[in-house]
């Protein structure tokens, strides 16, 4: 999962994915257990993926609405 949300270089596809899902995303890596010291990584990983996500969800949220007052609409924009 990393790998797709940290790649700076995100094809659209894998975007539209992660937008369409952040919610159920969102909920699963903020319901995980924390390892309580035990695997530092992968609570730097969880909480990476949480601000990445989030972050692209802030992006493409100002894409919609810049292409809605503009008047060009995008193919797909995820609430």
């Amino acid at each position: 999962m990393v790998v797709f949300v940290a790649n700076p270089n995100k094809h659209r596809d894998i975007i539209q994915v992660l937008v369409y899902n952040h919610r159920d995303l969102l909920k699963l890596l903020h319901n995980l257990p924390t390892s309580k010291g035990e695997d530092e990584q992968l609570d730097e990983e969880k909480d990476l993926i949480i601000k990445e996500t989030e972050k692209l969800v802030q992006s493409e949220q100002a894409r919609c609405r810049w292409s809605t007052i503009h008047h060009w609409l995008p193919r797909r924009c995820y609430s």
